[in-house]
């Protein structure tokens, strides 16, 4: 998730509990601390001259006992090449963890003060295009999709394109079986931040070989032997499949 900022010099203040999912959550500290004249004014600190941004405040405690941890972070942001430190990642293990009562505002220079509902809009527009062709014992399908996301917060407004698409091919074959191979490829998928950060398991690439038996009429049975690849890393599968078509 990330949280941007509204201002070339501002300070990026959030709260949030990581908490385990089989955990009931609660919220400590609830109250934001007080932001003093002289650090709106700050342009700098002597500690680190030159820095593009710094901690002015950072607060963790953890329960064991609970499996709790909260943050209390305070960014200052000194100059236009720190505001990428405005961009807040919160690392967790998915499925074990999970992200609650997070809160984040930023402070402008004049002090006033703008709260992030931290919602995000997710607008996608698809344009897909098909092809066929067939000739005994042959049979080829190919699609690809145009795919637009437009991501749009409080904060920020980010809009990405990417290419999606299969080819699969076809061999009747003697005995009601069809052989088949179907390749999937989503080209340049690790550079979207959309799927990298909201679909980490999307599989960028899939190669699928298989065998169909039509052992009655409207129904088959499908034995796939596919690999996968996510931005996780690589994985096998072998599936087994039995299919009807209802009258």
């Amino acid at each position: 998730m990330n949280i941007r900022r509204l201002a070339a010099v501002c300070t990026c203040v959030f709260m949030l509990t990581i908490a385990s999912l089989w955990r009931t959550p609660t919220v400590n500290g609830d109250d934001w601390q007080p932001i003093s004249p002289e650090e709106l004014k700050m342009t700098g600190v002597a500690e680190a001259p030159g820095a593009p941004a710094v901690y002015l405040y950072r607060q963790v405690d953890r329960d064991d006992n609970t499996s709790r941890e909260y943050n209390y972070v305070r960014i200052k942001i000194l100059s236009g090449e720190g505001r990428k430190y405005a961009d807040i990642d919160i690392p967790f293990v998915k499925g074990n963890e999970s992200i609650q009562s997070l809160k984040a505002r930023t402070i402008r220079p004049d002090g006033s003060i703008v709260n992030f509902p931290l919602t995000t809009e997710v607008r996608q527009d698809i344009y897909g295009a098909f092809a066929y062709w067939s000739q005994e014992p042959w049979r080829v399908v190919a699609t690809v999709y145009d795919v637009h996301i437009g991501l749009q917060s409080p904060a920020s407004t980010r809009n990405e394109r990417f290419f999606t698409g299969y080819v699969e091919a076809d061999r009747e074959l003697p005995h009601s079986l069809v052989a088949f191979g179907r390749v999937e490829d989503t080209p340049h998928a690790r550079r979207s931040g959309y799927l990298t950060g909201n679909h980490p398991d999307f599989e960028v690439r899939r190669l699928i070989l298989g065998l169909r038996w039509d052992f009655r009429p409207r129904q088959a049975l499908t034995v796939e032997v596919g690999r996968g690849e996510t931005s996780r890393g690589h994985q096998n599968e072998i599936r087994l499949q039995w299919s009807a078509a209802l009258p």
